[in-house]
């Protein structure tokens, strides 16, 4: 019997992680779930999130899953398969990672016997997808041509924004079922573990009952890119670490300095840090800066974005 896989891939800070939590909420058991997440950089803050759930995890850092990573991430699929109690893996890839080269690997002829793929799911963010687009089109464009299912994050914050990135999502995949309503109004578990019926019509869906579509009378256009290891050395992640007690107020004008200061373009900062109270998460998705306490305790910080300066970084971080 085949292994059910579900991989759900998504731009950097779009949240895939949430909805991994959002999904497996609806378990009454998890035990025999695994999730293979791979993170861009030294220190795994996503896997620290769905560890405290107490989900069974394997992390693969410092690298994106589709590029030097791939050789690590189908031993880590064929050791998860090695384990006679697993059920479901969920795969969470890079948000710099290709769907494509994610889909290339679970279909190898070493996996077909064993695994079956689930419908791909892609997490977009809602409100700035048409700048991820616009400034990372070979990810984001990999990751919208290659899912089955598109969950909109953080469509209610501004509906016209919204509307604007499903017509561009639409444009880049007209197959796909675009899903606009909350993830907790919508039971994931029914819907991801079912397969998918190839369509005609661009699904642009409200509710799991109600669907709006529409017909497209050209024909879809796809620009399929060759994978080269040149297209991620733009991208750098830089993780800082601190056993320095400061409030979250110092940490928050900390990380703003840092997305103000510094050259290059800042993408995603998330990290756990110290407090005189505790621990907070702290983390920056191209919006605001959000802070959290947590019962997690760490002492990293990691930084991701394209022509950063890491030496700049930890200069300001020291100061």
């Amino acid at each position: 019997m085949k292994t059910p896989v579900l991989i759900v891939s998504g731009f950097l800070g779009t949240g895939k992680t949430t909805f991994i939590r959002q999904f497996l909420a609806e378990f009454d058991n998890t035990e025999r779930i695994m999730i293979i997440e791979n993170d861009f950089g030294e220190v795994s803050f996503d896997a620290a999130l769905l560890t405290q759930q107490g989900i069974r995890l394997q992390a693969l850092t410092s690298g994106c899953i589709c590029c030097t990573l791939a050789g690590d991430f189908e031993k880590s699929l064929h050791t998860v398969l090695a384990q006679a109690d697993v059920d479901l893996i969920i795969i969470e890839p890079s948000g710099v990672g290709k769907l494509s080269d994610v889909l290339r690997v679970c279909r190898s002829a070493a996996l077909q016997d064993r695994i079956s793929v689930l419908p791909p799911v892609t997490i977009a963010d809602a409100q700035r997808s048409l700048l991820y687009l616009h400034n990372f089109g070979e990810f984001f464009t990999d990751q919208i041509e290659h899912g089955q299912r598109i969950f909109l994050s953080h469509a209610d914050e501004n509906l016209l924004r919204a509307e604007e990135s499903a017509a561009a999502i639409r444009k880049i995949n007209p197959e796909a079922s675009i899903y606009k309503t909350a993830w907790e109004t919508i039971s994931l578990k029914k819907l991801l573990l079912l397969p998918c019926q190839p369509a005609r019509k661009v699904q642009c869906i409200e509710t799991v009952q109600e669907a709006l579509c529409t017909d497209h009378d050209h024909d879809m256009h796809c620009d399929h890119h060759d994978h080269h290891h040149d297209a991620y050395h733009d991208f750098n992640a830089v993780t800082l670490r601190s056993e320095t007690l400061r409030s979250g107020i110092e940490w928050k004008r900390r990380a703003v300095l840092m997305l103000n200061s510094a050259p290059g373009q800042v993408v995603r900062m998330k990290g756990i840090l110290p407090t005189p109270e505790g621990f907070i998460s702290l983390q920056y998705n191209g919006g605001n800066i959000v802070m959290e306490e947590t019962d997690i305790v760490d002492q990293t910080f990691t930084i991701i974005g394209a022509g950063m300066d890491e030496k700049m970084l930890r200069r300001l971080w020291k100061q």
